[in-house]
């Protein structure tokens, strides 16, 4: 049997398995995938049984019981769904462990919870497959629920001897915990729930367990278990760097109340400064910087503490604090630390050109470069410095730093941008042929790339109306040769692999996102095949899972997406520039009159079209949007304020970001860079550096951003926006 399914599934694909035609195959049943999507089990069945009326039951293809399986499944038949699940084990090798996952499933979801630890042992290794522990766990939960706490906690203990570290770690050190509560063991609760903390993973353990911890030694009187202050910090570090800033502050103010008399007060109220700092607490942030300046006058973190301060001025737009502030610790007047004087020197250069100080600024990156003694630190300053000189008109200046970055063989990205604002600088100082060979050069060879289309503008805006034939007689001269897409074929080892097969099922079965999640695993196991990853990246696609297909487009063909090529597949662009969740886009754009295509550039950015994606801040959404930005803009739109979930909904996710960017739209009167750098940095920066830049190119405007994070967002954005509207011209 396994045989044939073989010999049957290469006749049925190898012939067209070649690059456009490399695809999972279609559902066997549509018309019962459809009712399946459509969340419409009973008719799915109903149309499923219809399909087969008249086949013999042992000639019933694999896709049927699978899909047979999972539609009973969702009818609560389980176990109906289970004499099915053990037959696709039977049958089809590469389903096994598929078919086993599921029965385990149902046997706890029909609180069969002996059977499913017993056929979970008896069929498979467990180890330390993680699918495998997951449902141990799962198992370990269904006893404690049903207050069978012993064998919960064997389970969890078997669960901590596989795997002692990590995400299933934590979440069997968390059940252990609740088990020994529930046995009421107290004292050994609060013990396991304060072990679990310490060595948490997830950022959520923590905070469970340490919640648990205070909860349990309040009802028994007792105080909190010891944590040395070096655990503390620790801690605090820890919790802030995954952007738990909550936790991280009770973290410290425990600290304060355990250790009264410590000697590191001012090491507790440094780690309690960065930690408001990074939570964007910037109120809360300079008041306490400035009372540790008077409290701690000569504490070893204040200069650490003073460059917080520095750059708190900075992210409020405070001027003359920032330079109060910024020049002392460039100076080396607050600390000698080359580090302190490198962060705050280069902070303060992109701050006063950003603002208009321009020679101010470009005097501190004089500076800098006489520091500078690792080559990437050189390129960096000499880069700023070339564009900064620019924007007050220095061409001279910048054209020597410019060539300076050259001469150090910059990255491809910083090449490109070198020789784009070189030749603004050319063209400036009267060598406009030389300008614009550069520009052709750039425009012909990275048509999809930032700077190639920024070249492109350029020629379009400045030269196209008055040099034609010369732009015509240098495209021809610089026209570069096209890349070549590789002929692709899936060989038929590939085709043989049992992770590859497994999908091809699944597929067949219409399950498009359990195929997409095994052709990954194929891919995983078979890295160098480009045909498989083309397959991959469509297969992840028709799931909705886009963020797994832009991946695998960057990591094997992101040459493609920046310079011309022949023979790319059909849908090679769409693939990397997709519309998903257009019709909640579409109503939000024509709601609050914005541009389709830019919401779409965002959520592309943002999210990767994940719309369960959260931040390392808390943004949340297609749009991460931020909690009390929803709280701001709800009402305005007759919405009540969502929580978290309902935030998450791509609905109202779009329909928060419409109404911010109809807003951002009017403040600053449509011009899209400064709306998307506003909508990356908030708007009160970016209207003291759009103020400042006027009468500049918007170019410059996007290359003197004082923050690598915001240009490189609106670098990205504008490009997105650009293929957007190059693949879709009509605007829907």
């Amino acid at each position: 049997m396994r045989l044939l399914a073989l010999l049957l599934l290469t006749d049925t694909t190898a012939s067209a398995l070649t690059t456009n035609n490399l695809r999972l195959p279609r559902p066997t049943y549509p018309l019962v995938v459809e009712h399946y999507l459509e969340d419409k089990p009973a008719d799915a069945l109903t149309t499923l049984e219809q399909a087969v009326a008249n086949a013999e039951t042992t000639a019933l293809p694999i896709e049927f019981l699978v899909l047979r399986a999972r539609l009973l499944e969702q009818l609560e038949r389980l176990s109906e769904s289970n004499r099915i699940w053990k037959n696709v084990a039977q049958r089809e090798n590469s389903l096994s462990m598929f078919a086993r996952l599921s029965i385990v499933k149902n046997l706890v979801n029909s609180a069969r919870t002996e059977e499913a630890e017993a056929y979970l042992k008896d069929t498979m290794v467990i180890g330390t497959d993680p699918r495998a522990l997951d449902l141990l766990l799962d198992i370990g939960d269904a006893y404690r629920h049903a207050g069978d706490f012993p064998r919960a906690i064997s389970i969890y203990s078997e669960v901590l001897r596989k795997q002692n570290r990590g995400r299933q770690a934590d979440t069997a050190r968390l059940g252990l915990s609740f088990a020994y509560e529930g046995q009421n063991e107290l004292e050994r609760s609060v013990r396991m729930f304060h072990d679990t903390f310490l060595q948490h993973i997830v950022p959520e353990t923590f905070t469970t367990a340490w919640e648990s911890e205070r909860r349990l030694t309040t009802k028994l009187g007792v105080p909190p278990r010891n944590i040395s202050e070096d655990r503390l910090l620790s801690l605090t570090r820890k919790l802030r760097s995954a952007s738990h800033y909550h936790d991280a502050l009770a973290v410290t103010q425990r600290w304060r109340n355990d250790y009264p008399s410590t000697t590191r007060l001012d090491l507790i109220e440094t780690e309690t400064i960065i930690t408001l700092y990074d939570a964007r607490a910037n109120d809360d942030a300079l008041e306490k910087c400035r009372i540790f300046v008077e409290q701690f006058s000569r504490s070893p973190y204040i200069p650490k503490v003073k460059l917080t301060q520095f750059r708190l001025a900075t992210r409020t737009g405070q001027t003359k604090l920032v330079k109060s502030l910024g020049y002392p610790l460039w100076e080396g007047r607050v600390s000698k630390s080359n580090e302190i004087r490198w962060s705050a020197g280069i902070l303060l250069a992109a701050y006063l050109v950003s603002t208009g100080d321009l020679e101010e600024g470009l005097d501190i990156y004089r500076g800098l470069f006489q520091r500078a003694k690792s080559r990437g630190r050189q390129l960096d300053i000499l880069w700023r410095a070339g564009v900064a000189a620019i924007r007050a008109n220095q061409n001279e200046r910048a054209r020597t730093n410019l060539l300076g970055v050259l001469r150090r063989s910059p990255g491809s990205t910083m090449d490109s941008a070198t020789r784009f604002w070189l030749a603004i600088a050319n063209n400036r100082l009267g060598q406009r042929v030389d300008a614009l060979r550069t520009l052709i050069t750039l425009e012909q060879q990275k048509p999809f790339h930032y700077y190639g289309i920024r070249a492109h503008e350029w020629i379009v805006r400045e030269g196209l109306r008055e040099e034609t034939e010369l732009i015509q007689r240098l495209r021809e001269k610089s026209s570069p040769s096209k890349l070549e897409f590789p002929p692709l074929h899936l060989n038929n080892s590939t085709q043989r692999h049992p992770h590859f097969v497994a999908s091809t099922y699944l597929a067949r079965a219409g399950l498009r996102g359990e195929a997409a999640q095994y052709a990954r695993r194929a891919l995983r196991e078979n890295r160098k095949d480009s045909a498989l990853a083309l397959l991959t990246a469509r297969a992840s696609a028709s799931a909705g899972e886009h963020r797994y297909s832009l991946s695998i487009l960057a990591n094997y063909f992101g040459q493609f997406l920046q310079r011309p090529a022949k023979d790319l597949p059909e849908d090679f662009w769409y693939l990397a520039y997709p519309r998903p969740f257009f019709d909640d886009i579409k109503n939000a754009a024509t709601t609050h009159n914005v541009d389709p295509l830019l919401l779409v550039s965002l959520m592309r950015q943002e999210s990767r079209f994940d719309k369960q994606a959260k931040s390392s801040v808390g943004a949340l959404g297609l749009f991460q949007i931020m909690p009390y930005t929803a709280a701001e803009l709800a009402p305005e739109l007759g919405l009540s304020v969502p929580d978290d979930i309902a935030l998450m909904e791509p609905s109202i996710n779009s329909s928060l970001a419409g109404a911010l960017l109809s807003r951002l739209n009017l403040e600053f009167s449509g011009a899209t860079p400064p709306i998307v750098a506003s909508y990356n940095a908030g708007e009160e920066r970016v209207h003291a550096w759009w103020k400042a830049a006027r009468h500049v190119p918007l170019e410059l405007f996007v290359d003197t951003i004082p923050y690598s994070e915001t240009r490189g967002f609106v670098r990205e954005v504008l490009t997105n926006y650009n293929e957007y509207r190059r693949l879709y011209p009509t605007r829907p």
